[in-house]
This record gives structure tokens, C-alpha cells and sequence, in this order.
């Protein structure tokens, strides 16, 4: 089976049933009780046809569940709550979700509040996860400029390259 893109999911999709056969993959488990999303009438309902093999095994195990922490775009849109990055004026600011809503077309817009203004999204793409440390220092060190002299730069050159522009520490600074 090919990975299942989230994106697509409808808000309230708790789980993808990969056996489907009656076109009604996206599932939610709400107080014990599965409903299939419609995507003809776009509101979820109870499983009712007997052909459906969702029916025949109603114990879910064949669902997978939606990934409880959101990873990027390819999992849809951020939850609510969910602190990341947006583009919001020409750049990426960290912010918060603070809820979905339903915008002309049917379609699903992410609000969040950035540090000076809030404002809404549809497009999963437009969020991206908070970098870790690591990340950033090393997006930091790859950003050096570190021209060689005389050909390729030596290992001993770019670290001391490194500690100079404050992204080296030494052993007895790490904690």
C-alpha cells in the first residue's frame, strides 16, 4: 500500500481503512462508535452497506490511526494547539493553531495567532514543524562561508570556521 496522504483526510478523520472497497476510507472513532466520511455529501455517517468489508470485521484493527503528532504539510493541516511555523508576510513566523473553520468551497482553513497578528490558511504547505536546535545549527554551520584556500577547505579550517562564527563549542560548554 502507497502512504497515505493526510492532507486530504476531512477534518475529524481519526483513522485511513486501507481495506476499503466501497469508497469510504477515512474514518472517525468517536465515543466507541465508527462513522465513515461521505465524500458525495460531505458529513460522516454510519457504515451501513453489508458488502462493505468494514462491516464484516467491525472491530477496526485493519484502520490505521492518524499520526497523533503532526510532522509537517504531509499530515494535513497543524491541530489546534499545535505550535509551528506559517508563512505570513513574505516569511515564516512561529504561531499557534487555534481552530479550524469551514470557508467558502467547503474548504478547511487553519487559524492561528502569530507574536503581532492572526490570520487563516488552507493550504497545508503553508506550515512547516518549529526547527529543532540541532537543526538550526546545523542549517547555521552549512551557511558559513567557508571558502577553501588552496583547494578543498580542511576539516581543522572549518571547524575553526565554525568556533569563530559561534556555532563550535567546546567539549567542557556542552552540557
Amino acid at each position: 500500500m502507497s502512504e497515505i496522504d493526510w492532507s486530504k483526510a476531512p477534518e475529524g478523520a481519526t483513522h485511513f481503512d486501507p481495506n476499503d472497497d466501497v469508497g469510504l476510507p477515512w474514518m472517525r472513532l468517536q465515543q466507541g462508535r465508527w462513522r465513515a466520511f461521505d465524500e458525495e455529501y460531505q458529513c460522516w455517517t454510519a457504515p451501513m452497506d453489508e458488502d462493505d468489508s468494514f462491516i464484516r470485521n467491525n472491530d477496526g484493527a485493519q484502520c490505521i490511526p492518524r499520526p497523533s503528532q503532526w510532522r509537517g504539510p504531509e499530515d494535513g493541516l497543524p491541530p489546534v494547539g499545535t505550535v509551528c511555523e506559517a508563512r505570513h508576510h513574505g516569511g515564516w513566523a512561529e504561531c499557534e493553531i487555534i481552530a479550524h473553520v469551514r470557508a467558502p468551497e467547503n474548504r478547511i482553513e487553519a487559524v492561528y495567532q502569530a507574536a503581532d497578528d492572526w490570520d487563516w490558511l488552507s493550504s497545508p504547505s503553508n506550515f512547516r514543524p518549529i526547527k529543532s536546535d540541532k537543526e538550526r545549527a546545523v542549517e547555521a554551520a552549512l551557511a558559513q562561508d567557508c571558502d577553501p584556500r588552496d583547494g578543498m577547505l580542511s576539516r581543522h579550517d572549518f571547524c575553526a570556521r565554525l568556533y569563530d562564527a559561534g556555532l563550535l563549542r567546546l567539549p567542557e560548554e556542552q552540557s
